[in-house]
């Protein structure tokens, strides 16, 4: 009765330890990825490389954790309390931590993945380290007989996950919404230090109960290398497929905010799910129907991915994602039915291995282990090798086929397959005649034939698109332009439009109100400008014929953009503008480049942002004040900063300049911020244009403004010009109706989905203006 109520405790302790542990840690995963986001710029690389820490850490702390689990003994609780408070500890500096150090970093080393990843891994190993170490600890105090393993690791080890998808989810829809990322980490941290508390005060109940402390000589459990193998097939396969979950899911749902967190937490509820299935099976077979039961898993895993991916995309897409939330639930769970049969693996593993019940923490943690330092390897190949030159269903196909050979290697004589088979006859002997190798590999060929190709081009009614590119930072759909197929197309990243580009000769070159500016300020002719976000790819190859430029840096985040506008764009020379000797182009962050330019001392006239759609995910880290400030570092006196025409962008740059003013021709308005002073301007003003930026100012084409005839020009008869408008915010209304964006309160993101959706949706104005001002200046522009 003693040892009941003893184990009974042990249980509800062990139950709470596990559940808020993996509660914790994922919160630090989706708020860190969230800070990375900001720090080394697009998101799904952001993500990538927090899950390769997070893998890497995990992985190692399980291993060492296993090994100390039959050591420590009686100590386990004391240890994992001493664990829990480190972990919390770290967790109130990591914020800082991790700003600081990537700032540092960018400035130091050319951005590339493989750099972020060691400098992330550096920063973040010990506390992933130590919450991977603690849960083969409280999985070896929770055995009982040799009988059970499947029902212990798909019970327990699945509240823990259980609780890291509760993180996830309420990271991503409460947390960050109403307490910021800061505030969301010291939450984590203070469960971090409760648990270790707890452990700490309650541990004395357990320490007469619990066996001596072992300390015979370290060692790693002796496993057959078909395991080993096994393990780590298995883990890059599952970590690979959660790569390719994710792009495709983005793709149908666009980047939004809390898209990443909901991923998260379905995958790790299904992931639980599956190992608590397959455990519970496992425990009531034998040795050998364990190791043909990976088979059955790999024929269910196609059978998920031939039922989830049968909807066409625009049966799953809905153009308003919060308002067909359940609909739109309905479509992810479906994709993520894979990864239920995916997790299976885990525990069939565990079962196999574990001779000895006194080996079970042991081994759980050498195969957790094992397995997550497959995920990091999943991680990386698919993300920045596999999607590139094989695409998301090449990519599909390879994992299909390492997991068929990591349930051939399941099997006692597995390497006896692989090492008779010389000849097509032997191929046919030894694995396509086998009962289960044989069905299976049936099965994936026809798989291979189902896949959906044409997954990208499903999702544009009866729009049929140019191309599309793949790389590792998404998918870059080309189709038609909507309203002048002939002339343009678009660029369309996760389904939304993040650039355009021309068929035909480029026209209306007002270089985006540059030239108007330059008529409003006679003393301003910009020598220095850098353009982030290349949009329509207009502006650098129209700035770079003022006479005045001599230098115009292009920052462009994706590469497949590039690639798609290099390769598509007609005339030749609108293709090749990036090669012009007056263009440098840069593929990194925006963020990024500002940093480097303020460590390398650069000085701009004006810095452009185009990036057109701030409330995505990862993006609005271009309209913070932080950002803002930044830029403001490397203007020249009275430059000017020039964003695109969302009102609410305008209240976070007046925190860091002096004045800011929507200005336009034609219904092509941008919002321009300066220090330089407008108190003078009547409220009519009448310009007279030199003639060589009034031929600019009304360019129709690229050829119209060549300067080569600027002598010829001048012989023309004057022309009068249309003039523009330029609108001054009343700075106290502006303030009081629009919050300031900052990057641990992300308004532009978390406010306008979570409360108020039209906060920048009504204020993209293009056609007319809708907001107060305090002054109007009508400019008339005329020849000189």
């Amino acid at each position: 009765m003693r040892v009941n109520l003893f184990f009974e405790k042990k249980i509800a302790l062990s139950t709470l330890l596990l559940f808020f542990s993996g509660f914790s840690a994922l919160i630090y995963q989706v708020i860190w990825q969230r800070i990375l986001s900001q720090e080394i710029g697009i998101d799904s690389l952001a993500m990538a490389i927090t899950v390769a820490v997070f893998m890497t850490g995990l992985g190692f702390g399980s291993i060492v954790g296993g090994i100390a689990s039959k050591r420590l003994k009686k100590n386990i609780f004391f240890v994992y309390g001493i664990v829990e408070i480190i972990i919390g500890i770290f967790g109130f500096l990591s914020e800082s931590i991790i700003r600081n150090a990537n700032q540092i970093a960018s400035t130091i080393f050319i951005p590339n993945p493989l750099s972020d990843f060691i400098i992330n891994l550096i920063l973040l190993f010990l506390p992933v380290f130590l919450m991977g170490f603690t849960t083969p600890l409280i999985i070896d105090l929770l055995k009982k007989n040799k009988d059970g393993i499947g029902r212990l690791i798909g019970i327990f080890y699945g509240i823990n996950i259980f609780g890291a998808a509760l993180g996830s989810i309420i990271t991503g829809l409460f947390l960050i919404e109403f307490l910021g990322l800061k505030k969301s980490i010291y939450f984590a941290a203070t469960v971090n230090i409760f648990l270790g508390a707890l452990s700490l005060l309650l541990r004395h109940l357990f320490e007469k109960e619990i066996n001596k402390v072992d300390f015979s000589s370290l060692r790693l459990p002796i496993i057959p290398k078909r395991y080993l193998i096994a393990a780590l097939i298995f883990g890059f396969s599952t970590l690979s497929l959660q790569m390719i979950l994710f792009r495709i899911i983005v793709y149908i749902y666009l980047p939004l905010p809390i898209l990443f967190p909901i991923i998260l937490t379905v995958f790790l509820i299904f992931m639980a799910f599956g190992e608590l299935i397959s455990g519970l099976i496992c425990d009531k077979m034998d040795q050998k129907n364990i190791q043909n039961f990976g088979f059955i898993l790999l024929f269910l895993i196609i059978v998920a991915f031939v039922i989830s991916l049968k909807n066409p995309v625009n049966d799953m897409y809905s153009d308003n994602y919060f308002n067909d939330f359940l609909e739109s639930m309905k479509y992810i769970c479906l994709l993520m039915i894979p990864v239920i049969f995916f997790s299976g693996f885990f525990p069939l593993l565990v079962k196999l291995i574990t001779v000895e019940i006194k080996d079970v923490g042991e081994n759980f943690g050498f195969i957790l282990g094992l397995s997550t330092i497959g995920n990091i390897l999943g991680v990386f190949v698919t993300q920045f090798l596999l999607f590139e030159i094989v695409g998301t269903w090449g990519t599909l196909i390879l994992i299909i086929i390492f997991v068929l050979i990591g349930c051939i290697l399941l099997n006692d004589n597995a390497f006896q397959y692989f090492s008779s088979i010389k000849s097509l006859d032997d191929f046919k002997k030894e694995i396509l005649l086998k009962p289960y190798t044989g069905f299976t590999m049936g099965i994936l060929i026809i798989f291979i034939f189902t896949l959906p190709y044409n997954f990208y081009h499903q999702s544009f009614g009866n729009t049929k698109p140019i191309h599309s590119i793949e790389g590792k930072s998404g998918v870059i759909t080309v189709i038609p332009h909507p309203l002048n197929p002939k002339s343009f197309m678009q660029f369309l990243s996760s389904r939304a439009t993040s650039g355009r580009g021309n068929l035909i000769e480029p026209y209306r070159m007002d270089i985006w109100n540059l030239s108007g500016l330059m008529a409003l300020d006679e003393e301003y002719r910009p020598k220095k400008i850098a353009q982030i976000g290349i949009g329509e790819g207009l502006f650098h190859f129209a700035s770079k014929e003022l006479p005045n430029i001599e230098q115009v840096d292009v920052v462009e985040i994706s590469s497949e953009m590039i690639k798609a506008w290099e390769k598509l764009s007609k005339p030749k020379s609108v293709a090749d503008s990036f090669r012009h000797e007056k263009i440098n182009l840069h593929i990194m962050d925006g963020r990024r480049f500002i940093r480097r330019a303020i460590s390398d001392g650069e000085k701009y006239d004006l810095v452009q942002i185009g990036v057109s759609s701030p409330f995505v995910n990862g993006a609005s880290n271009l309209y913070t004040k932080e950002m803002f400030e930044m830029i403001k570092k490397v203007l020249k006196p009275n430059g000017y900063m020039v964003l695109i025409c969302y009102t609410p962008l305008a209240s976070t740059a007046l925190e860091s300049f002096k004045n800011v003013f929507w200005m336009g021709q034609k219904g092509k308005q941008w919002i321009f911020a300066t220090d330089k002073e407008f108190d003078d301007y009547p409220e009519n003003l009448e310009v007279k244009m030199k003639p060589w930026l009034a031929k600019l100012f009304t360019a129709n084409t690229a050829r119209d403004m060549n300067m080569e005839n600027l002598n010829e020009f001048k012989q023309n008869l004057p022309l009068e010009y249309e003039g523009f408008k330029v609108e001054f915010f009343d700075q106290e209304w502006l303030k009081t109706n629009f919050p300031t964006n900052l990057d641990d309160k992300l308004i532009y993101e978390y406010n306008v989905f979570m409360k108020n959706r039209d906060f920048l949706k009504n204020n993209l104005i293009f056609y007319q203006i809708d907001y107060k001002t305090s002054k109007t200046i009508n400019v008339k522009v005329r020849n000189e």
